[in-house]
């Protein structure tokens, strides 16, 4: 991240958070990274790069495939025991 432009009046605040840049909107995505909402004298378009590129990594995972979580027992000797 670039180092935080400052505005009279506004509240600073000093905390990390971490953000899942790649599955919010554009706008959202802006005001994460500045951390305030855009001014009309920022430069916006390597923030806009940046999403794109977190699009980008979230297209490339596999897709999920949902599995069952329940496992079948069968014939095991120990549920067996504890039953």
């Amino acid at each position: 991240m670039t180092t935080p432009t400052y505005i009279h009046g506004e509240e600073l605040s000093m905390q990390s958070y971490r953000a899942l840049i790649g599955w919010v909107n554009n706008q959202e995505g802006i005001q994460l990274l500045l951390g305030r909402n855009p001014m009309p004298t920022d430069d916006i378009a390597h923030l806009q790069q940046t999403i794109a590129d977190c699009r980008a990594a979230v297209t490339t995972r596999p897709v999920f495939i949902p599995t069952n979580p329940i496992v079948d027992a069968g014939d095991d000797l120990l549920l067996k025991a504890v039953k």
